[in-house]
């Protein structure tokens, strides 16, 4: 988390703006340091980020139709359902809801 002690029009003196973000891609920092003065960051947590390894992540290179058919596939015929659990991060909740 960005912390920052500034008082914009908007916020009261005495309130603190806080910024959060799972990841600080250089997007997100260069938007936080755009509006906030007199920062500080807050990391919780490792800064060393790889999963653990009895995770395994893949990425699929799929054509946008595509999409949901090779999730399907992946989740049906590659998953010990028994023994493991799939995580799949979606951008809408609508979306999450549909796959689910």
């Amino acid at each position: 988390a960005v912390v920052s002690t500034q008082s914009t029009g908007d916020i009261r003196p005495d309130r603190h703006t806080i910024m959060t973000s799972a990841t600080w891609p250089p997007g997100v920092r260069r938007i936080a340091h755009e509006y906030m003065s007199n920062s500080i960051i807050v990391n919780v947590g490792s800064l060393d980020l790889k999963a653990a390894s009895t995770v395994t992540q893949r990425v699929v290179m799929t054509e946008l139709d595509k999409k949901l058919e090779i999730l399907q596939e992946i989740v049906e015929t590659e998953i010990d359902h028994t023994q493991h659990k799939c995580l799949v991060f979606v951008g809408r909740k609508v979306t999450a809801d549909f796959i689910s």
